[in-house]
């Protein structure tokens, strides 16, 4: 393992957040790994596993000390989240050192691939895809064919299959198979903006300026949708909050995202509330979520939002 010889650590699996980014990462490191002749098992937990979760000898991809997880030994932690922009080492819960730090770094394969630098070779096809994944991760869609992977994902959001394929592609480096892929599966997109434009229409306040929209997690077109609505409601309010959750008598929430476009919101704050109040939160200044140990009342929920976001105002004052 020549580009992890210097920390001395050899791991035993790779667990990663499965969002877009972490499945590129973990392609990227099990290709290095199959150069240097070793096979080491990959998996996505699910959000609601994280806070039973204890990992040792493993390399997290974004699934630092604030996801809930229980750090036990060693562990080497890539992350470009909450003060973290590169690969650092931790013994139990602290952090050892940082193995290498990045600056001006878009997202968690990229620092992948700038730490591997010359051990795997990395052509202009696959570049080009990092790259797509970087401005998907930040929310910006200036390659024409950004929008088009970032649907093909969020229909299969919550498909496992999706989390063993496209990581494997990515490690044998078939990027027309990818392309493919994205071409078949974002074609169903359209169902998915009549949704998100009804997600629109529901949009409630918690404030004038916050806006929160109720999503259904039975519903798997609902899930897909809710990020390309809130993406149209950061136009109309300062923060956007989904929550997500169930529904018989009353909405009972699990988790939440939020997000802005305004330069003077940072939710780093915000994350730490969150935290104290026993939710697992993080994300980046403008866009995160939080979860719930146990689903929580929607009327729970918005008085909660309501205190934590109030303090956060003030303390920006």
């Amino acid at each position: 393992m020549r580009a992890f010889s210097s920390s001395g650590f050899k791991p035993l699996e790779i667990v990663s957040d499965g969002d877009l980014d972490g499945i590129f990462a973990v392609g990227i490191l099990l290709r290095y790994f199959d150069s240097v002749g070793i096979s080491i098992p990959s998996r996505f937990p699910a959000p609601r596993e994280l806070h039973n979760l204890t990992v040792e000898d493993s390399i997290l991809v974004e699934l630092g000390p604030t996801k809930g997880l229980r750090f036990r030994g060693h562990n080497m932690l890539i992350d470009h989240h909450e003060g973290f922009s590169g690969i650092y080492m931790f013994n139990g819960p602290d952090m050892e050192s940082p193995i290498a730090e990045f600056d001006g770094i878009m997202s968690v394969v990229e620092i992948v691939v700038a730490y591997l630098n010359n051990e795997i070779l990395i052509d202009s096809s696959m570049q080009e895809l990092i790259d797509i994944v970087g401005e998907i991760d930040n929310g910006v869609y200036n390659h024409p064919k950004a929008r088009a992977l970032h649907h093909a994902y969020m229909l299969n959001v919550t498909s496992k299959e999706m989390r063993q394929k496209l990581p494997e592609w990515v490690r044998t480096n078939q990027v027309d198979v990818i392309w493919k892929w994205v071409e078949v599966e974002s074609k169903r997109w359209e169902q998915v903006q009549t949704v998100s434009a009804a997600l629109i229409d529901s949009v409630s306040e918690v404030s004038s300026d916050i806006g929160f929209i109720l999503v259904d997690l039975d519903d798997n077109i609902q899930q897909m949708a809710a990020r390309e609505a809130m993406l149209q409601l950061e136009e109309q309010y300062r923060i956007v909050i989904t929550l997500l959750g169930t529904h018989n008598k009353e909405w009972m929430i699990s988790r939440g995202g939020i997000g802005s476009k305004s330069h003077s919101v940072d939710f780093t704050s915000l994350y730490d509330l969150l935290r104290e109040k026993g939710l697992t939160a993080g994300g980046r200044p403008t866009i995160g979520g939080f979860q719930f140990l146990e689903p929580y009342p929607l009327a729970n929920v918005l008085v909660l939002l309501r205190n934590v976001l109030a303090r956060v105002s003030d303390d920006r004052k």
